[in-house]
């Protein structure tokens, strides 16, 4: 007896869907455990940096949006792939905070599949949607203004 007759003798087959079931479960489990780690650890950091800015009578930063009509009266001129990974880059930077550098920003947006990263950054920065920060201690820093 060889091949599959034997495998169907011994039992094998209970063995063959349940060995992939559990490699797969695990993974899935080690998946889910490392998205719930990356999380945990910007809570941490979050709340790290606001008790420190508490002991040190700081308060947070507050991040002022612009109104509705500000944002009228500056609309920019864009094609749609622009618009779009203007978007795009806008919710990269929502998640990273501000300020932000270029190049955390660029591999960030390469990582997720921003056609043309590099050029869309320039016409942000042509068009004012990004500022560099002034101050000599954050030069190198950016700061998103929006559309």
């Amino acid at each position: 007896m060889s091949g599959l007759d034997a495998i169907t003798a011994s039992g094998g087959w209970t063995i063959a869907v349940i060995a992939p079931t559990i490699v797969f479960i695990s993974l899935s489990l080690l998946a889910l455990m490392v998205s719930v780690l990356e999380r945990a650890l910007g809570i941490w950091d979050r709340t790290k940096e606001a008790v420190a800015n508490l002991f040190k009578g700081e308060e947070a930063p507050a991040q002022a949006q612009p109104s509705l009509s500000q944002r009228a009266q500056s609309a920019i001129l864009l094609n749609e792939e622009e618009r779009q990974a203007a978007l795009c880059l806008e919710m990269i930077i929502q998640r990273m905070g501000e300020p932000f550098t270029l190049a955390k920003l660029t591999e960030m947006a390469e990582r997720l599949g921003v056609p043309h990263c590099m050029d869309h950054l320039e016409r942000l920065q042509d068009t004012g949607c990004m500022e560099e920060s002034k101050d000599p201690p954050k030069q190198g820093l950016f700061y998103w203004r929006g559309l």
